[in-house]
């Protein structure tokens, strides 16, 4: 058995052991409404809905495969990247204060 198989076990062990460390501690603490659950509470800082947002909208599609295939292929493809952030205000704007209410 090469040795760099042995090194991407032990690192697909270690994160599958920290998913299930984290999973457990969370499932301690007791949720008594779907409020709780779903919008924690509604304690959630602006900021840290704001990054989820993001990241959820920005991934390395956005960076790689949209712009290689645009030069590639057809302009066309470049729109979803143009269209970030006029999304993203939208969202700012309109979707995560609804939501925070």
């Amino acid at each position: 058995m090469n040795f760099a198989h042995i090194y991407d076990y032990t690192v697909i062990t270690a994160y599958f052991l920290c998913v299930v460390a984290i999973g457990l501690w969370t499932a301690r603490r007791k949720k008594k409404t779907t409020d709780d659950y779903f919008l924690a509470n509604r304690r959630m800082p602006g900021w840290v809905v704001g990054f989820a947002v993001v990241g959820t909208v920005i991934s390395s599609v956005s960076f790689v495969a949209l712009p290689g295939a645009a030069f590639a292929q057809n302009w066309w493809l470049i729109v979803p990247n143009l269209m970030v952030p006029f999304v993203l205000f939208f969202v700012v704007i309109f979707v995560v204060p609804f939501y925070r209410r």
